[in-house]
């Protein structure tokens, strides 16, 4: 008497299971508004305390007056400036990387002219899939970034999959060491 109870219950389940299956949305990434915007700078190869004072520090002023903003860190290197910003979980994070982008609108006049920016907000398509590091104790560093943003980058660019290729210089100690090439995935080009 009691089989036919459970039975019902059980196929009842499966059923459910079944429908749920093939209606609720299913992606590899949640959709998650990160309230974080990462700023990349690169002026070519200028030194670091060049880099401090001509790009630096006039970007981080330019962004302390984005509203919502509660913590600034950046990291300066050989070319190379990387800001993140940290908000608040309240604010909209569309409307937050509009306003970064006008504040680097304003600031970009004071820069170097050779100077690129760019501004992302942190999603999962934001973070590196695949690095390469290119070291030589024979070729000169310089010809190392000439292949790396002449000849790798674009070939990477093309690949079916990826959005974003960055080239910059590690942090290692030493600028003859090491360039390191960072390709992101997606779907947008």
């Amino acid at each position: 008497m009691r089989a036919k109870p459970t039975i019902f219950v059980i196929l009842v389940l499966v059923a459910c299971g079944a429908y749920l299956a093939t209606t609720i949305p299913v992606a590899v990434f949640p959709e998650v508004d990160f309230p974080r915007v990462l700023v990349g700078v690169d002026n070519g190869v200028a030194p670091i305390d060049q880099m401090q004072v001509t790009v630096t520090r006039p970007v981080e002023e330019a962004l302390n007056s984005v509203e919502g903003l509660e913590r600034v860190q950046s990291i300066t290197s050989r070319g190379t400036v990387e800001v993140d910003l940290f908000f608040s979980w309240k604010v909209d994070m569309f409307q937050t990387l509009q306003r970064v982008n006008a504040a680097l609108a304003r600031v970009q006049s004071e820069l170097p002219p050779t100077a690129k920016i760019t501004a992302n907000r942190l999603t999962f398509a934001a973070f590196p899939i695949m690095g390469y590091s290119l070291t030589s104790d024979t070729v000169p560093m310089t010809r190392i970034w000439e292949l790396a943003n002449y000849d790798l980058k674009p070939r990477l660019n093309r690949m079916t999959g990826v959005s974003t290729v960055v080239v910059r210089y590690s942090g290692a100690k030493s600028w003859d060491r090491l360039v390191a090439v960072l390709a992101t995935g997606g779907t947008a080009k």
